[in-house]
């Protein structure tokens, strides 16, 4: 078996697992009983990224594409159907659901309408991955205001950063612009997100947390 087949399978196995990181948000939203400390912009993302992709591994005929971003898609899906439940805001977050399912769908009809459907899917897909990484910074400003990194998904942006190496290996093995560019781009940018980790504490004080999560803290204590 060639290298290359090799280093796919390992980038497949890493990112199933990484997968899996989304699922520790969902649990501690499962035992807050609420959302509000996180943030669905990445699943959001997640979802568009891992569509595109599919589409891309279809046009390029790529198998190990097709089958990572497939189990993505129903990952996603799973994990934002949690926000739903527990969003305080449920009709905002329907109405982004849809803007972002009609903003698939204009993209995959240019595509199936395009001259040279491989490249304009590509691109698509390349900047989408670039948007997934990046997304977690949309609560940045929390991050800075609170001197806090809680509301940031460490598992999911730390599992990023090693399954984008793995794919960006992959990418130079199968001499594939599009994955090379979108892998070193989600290296930098969860890269640069992890620095912050490295600043900031991973927890809350007491007296910055909301109401609800307050509650939660002292239920907490009385059962310790």
């Amino acid at each position: 078996m060639e290298l290359i087949h090799y280093v796919g399978m390992v980038a497949q196995i890493l990112t199933y697992a990484s997968f899996l990181s989304g699922a520790k948000v969902c649990h501690q939203i499962y035992k807050q009983r609420s959302c509000a400390n996180f943030s669905p912009a990445p699943f959001l993302a997640g979802l568009n990224c891992t569509i595109l992709w599919l589409r891309y591994g279809f046009v390029a005929d790529e198998w190990e594409i097709i089958a990572v971003n497939s189990v993505g898609l129903v990952c996603q899906l799973v994990y934002l159907t949690f926000f739903v439940i527990y969003s305080r805001q449920k009709a905002r977050l329907l109405k982004q659901l849809l803007i972002l399912i009609l903003f698939i769908g204009t993209l995959l009809w240019s595509v199936n309408h395009s001259v040279d459907p491989k490249f304009l899917i590509g691109s698509y897909a390349s900047l989408s991955s670039s948007l997934a990484c990046a997304s977690p910074l949309a609560t940045i400003q929390d991050v800075l205001k609170t001197k806090c990194v809680a509301s940031l998904p460490f598992p999911i942006i730390a599992s990023s950063f090693v399954v984008s190496l793995s794919w960006l290996l992959f990418g130079i093995l199968k001499v594939d612009s599009f994955i090379i560019f979108s892998n070193l781009v989600a290296i930098s940018i969860t890269g640069a997100q992890l620095v912050l980790f490295m600043i900031y504490p991973s927890t809350l004080p007491y007296e910055k947390l909301s109401p609800s999560n307050k509650k939660s803290y002292v239920k907490r204590k009385k059962n310790d």
